[in-house]
């Protein structure tokens, strides 16, 4: 299994711990996804600002529907959710 660095707690900048409290999530809690992102600060912000266009703008499903699809390609993909 591939291993990629991650950043631990301690090692955080201001610059992370900004993108974190836009995400409303604390290190201890985020995803292994922005852990591996942390490396680079700046793709942790644009996947927030992914995120956020696709959970929360106009959209013709709804919030509900979006979480759903997530869960089940996080599952397909046994990635935890």
């Amino acid at each position: 299994m591939a291993w990629i660095k991650q950043l631990k707690k301690e090692e955080l900048t201001e610059e992370h711990e900004k993108y974190l409290k836009e995400m409303k999530t604390s290190w201890d809690r985020m995803g292994n996804i922005l852990k591996v992102q942390s490396i680079k600060p700046s793709s942790m912000k644009q996947h927030a600002l992914f995120y956020k266009s696709l959970m929360f703008e106009k959209s013709c499903l709804t919030r509900s529907q979006r979480e759903m699809i997530a869960v089940v390609v996080s599952k397909v993909n046994l990635c935890e959710y």
